[in-house]
């Protein structure tokens, strides 16, 4: 499993504090997880859009969460690493841009073998979703965004 950037602190980052937990929504139940334990890692290569001059922008939803196929349990953002969370954005200087950036949330169960990644669902947006990644892929890859993205 890849391990959680250290040292790094872009001003994009927005990381709890020592000791602090994050919450998980379980169906109508709130459950605590220790944040200091290894976290889930995905990283994410997006392409600057050249439909907009300079190749436009883009930020992340703090809402955004992860969930295994097929359930109701939402694993919350916990962090966000070179990509602002909104409503701050990041504006690229040329159609030819690319941001890597990486998403940290709570790790998942050992025996959930698909996720659903969710920045927001419902109309009115062009959201980062990705329904049915496989963990092998979140694990030893990197979703090129403009790529795999569901509108």
């Amino acid at each position: 499993m890849k391990n959680p950037v250290k040292n790094l602190a872009p001003p994009d980052i927005i990381q709890p504090g020592p000791g602090q937990n994050t919450l998980i929504e379980v169906k109508n139940e709130i459950k605590t997880v220790n944040v200091n334990e290894d976290p889930l890692r995905i990283d994410f290569l997006y392409y600057a859009n050249n439909e907009y001059i300079n190749g436009g922008w883009v930020q992340i939803q703090p809402q955004t969460y992860i969930r295994p196929v097929n359930s109701e349990t939402r694993f919350k953002l916990l962090q966000a690493i070179n990509i602002p969370i909104a409503p701050r954005k990041h504006y690229f200087k040329s159609t030819k841009d690319m941001l890597f950036y990486s998403l940290l949330f709570p790790q998942v169960p050992k025996d959930v073998t698909h996720i659903d990644i969710i920045e927001m669902e419902g109309p009115g947006g062009n959201w980062f979703n990705f329904y049915n990644v496989s963990m092998e892929t979140v694990l030893n890859g990197i979703i090129p965004v403009n790529i795999k993205r569901s509108k």
